[in-house]
């Protein structure tokens, strides 16, 4: 049957892409770059890859 959308806006599916592989969670730069994106996003200074 039919049932009516949630008013509700769509999350992201993913938190913080740049850490979503191990290779990139183990490494101290890519730790590095995740925090500095993550700060950005939240100055609204995104890097482009926030849509």
């Amino acid at each position: 049957g039919e049932e009516a959308m949630a008013e509700t806006p769509f999350g992201l599916a993913i938190d913080n892409f740049y850490l979503t592989n191990p290779i990139a969670r183990a490494s101290a730069t890519m730790a590095e770059c995740s925090a500095l994106a993550q700060a950005a996003a939240q100055d609204k200074e995104a890097t482009g890859t926030h849509g």
